[in-house]
């Protein structure tokens, strides 16, 4: 909402902030209607969910645009098959990071350490939590999630040691023990918000 994190109160509807969820785990990908409806309503007659996705179309676009400054396809691309999240016009966090990542590895096999380091730094410091860890068993979450915590592993692995220390490095902290990537609780895992 004009370029701030919508937050969880804006949502009418856990389902409608699954769909908007769902559609960023697809990135700009158009997801047929009917997998939609099967996702969010998996033991519902598929002929009375079509009319449910419309109103949480409707409800996500309202809570994108809350003043409907935008064209109703700004931040949703939609025909009779399919829907797409226009990733163009939103920042969405986790995005931005496996960006941040593949830039800092690109810059680190330039030899540009300093550079790389700060960006490095960022996406860590960024990185508060897993994707959806409010959905740990939504499949449809599970790939996006799994690659983010391998990019955040791998940031690690690859991030230049400050001080001969090869495990702790300057703004980089160490894997928690037992765990995937850098965790800190209290944030939310995924943003989204409008440019």
């Amino acid at each position: 909402m004009a370029g701030a994190t919508v937050p969880p109160s804006a949502w009418q509807s856990r389902r409608a902030r699954d769909l908007l969820r769902i559609l960023v785990v697809r990135r700009g990908r158009p997801v047929p209607r009917g997998e939609l409806c099967e996702l969010l309503w998996p033991d519902d007659d598929p002929s009375r969910t079509g009319h449910r996705l419309s109103v949480l179309l409707s409800i996500v676009r309202g809570v994108l645009d809350p003043d409907r400054v935008f064209a109703s396809d700004h931040f949703l691309v939609t025909d009779a098959a399919s829907v797409a999240l226009d990733v163009t016009h939103l920042r969405v966090d986790v995005m931005e990071f496996l960006g941040a990542v593949t830039h800092g590895r690109r810059l680190l096999a330039r030899g540009a350490r300093a550079e790389a380091r700060t960006i490095l730094a960022a996406a860590v410091r960024d990185y508060r939590a897993d994707v959806f860890s409010d959905e740990p068993y939504a499949d449809w979450a599970s790939a996006l999630r799994e690659q983010a915590r391998a990019a955040a592993l791998r940031m690690l692995a690859d991030a230049p040691p400050v001080g001969g220390k090869r495990r702790r490095r300057r703004g980089l902290p160490a894997p928690p023990a037992g765990a995937g990537p850098v965790r800190r609780a209290g944030a939310p895992a995924c943003r989204c918000a409008p440019w």
